[in-house]
């Protein structure tokens, strides 16, 4: 389970221009308001629209006015790319009447339509698609804070206050507690607190201690404070610098 505090949000309110598609016109505004993790809600009517009810199905695709009766998603960084998928439940006219619709909304062109976007600016959310699936899975995600030394370090849920990363590494004991380095079921060496491990999203991370064996509470590159699940990614051990600090290599764990 992924549950995170977001403590800095931006409440973005507005309109799309009758004619825009989705979902060029939410790359847009991502682009245009720096946004890259939030969610999402649309209302409105559609011109007409594609929509996904199965996963590995065809498109239904309606090119009629359809009402929005709920359309919303969480925008994170899908396979390597900033976008939303959105659940949409729309009405849209029948031979007997209105009838009711839902799915995975694939694209749309918008006939009017109105926003609300929170944007989650200290939070980075990473998800997978997986084709047995119709919506992208969680994979990873984070809190960062300014990590000013007057100003307490992490805003995730259970975490406790913490200073920067000293000059001196701690020595990794191998005894697989929360403040050293451990071995995983398989025998493979896991990163503990000292060592540098390369995400493959956010570069080199130093970690300040695992936390319930499953966590690990890092310092980013930009001076913040991160927490990785270690449910999510492998670890390949790459090297010893003369200190002692071990440099593991993190890659997601592909799911087939």
């Amino acid at each position: 389970m992924f549950c995170v505090h977001t403590q800095k949000v931006r409440h973005l309110v507005g309109s799309f221009t009758r004619g825009m598609e989705l979902p060029a016109a939410f790359s847009r505004l991502f682009a245009d308001h720096g946004i890259r993790s939030g969610h999402v809600d649309l209302a409105g009517q559609l011109e007409g629209f594609s929509l996904l009810t199965e996963p590995r199905g065809v498109p239904l695709v309606v090119n009629t006015p359809a009402l929005i009766l709920r359309c919303a998603g969480f925008v994170a960084d899908v396979d390597g790319k900033v976008s939303t998928h959105l659940m949409a439940t729309l009405q849209v006219p029948g031979p007997a009447g209105p009838q009711i619709v839902g799915g995975l909304l694939v694209s749309a062109r918008l006939l009017s339509c109105e926003f609300r976007l929170d944007a989650f600016d200290d939070v980075f959310i990473v998800k997978r698609s997986d084709p047995k699936l119709l919506f992208p899975t969680w994979a990873d995600c984070f809190t960062e804070t300014a990590g000013a030394p007057d100003r307490q370090g992490p805003v995730s849920l259970d975490a406790a206050p913490a200073e920067p990363e000293t000059e001196s590494p701690i020595l990794v004991s191998g005894t697989g507690d929360a403040s050293g380095g451990s071995s995983g079921t398989d025998g493979f060496a896991l990163p503990g607190a000292g060592d540098i491990v390369e995400h493959f999203k956010f570069g080199s991370c130093r970690v300040q201690k695992v936390d319930s064996g499953d966590m690990l509470e890092v310092w980013l590159p930009s001076k913040n404070k991160a927490r990785l699940s270690m449910q999510v990614l492998t670890f390949d051990l790459v090297g010893e610098d003369p200190d002692g600090t071990r440099r593991f290599l993190a890659r997601p764990i592909k799911h087939r």
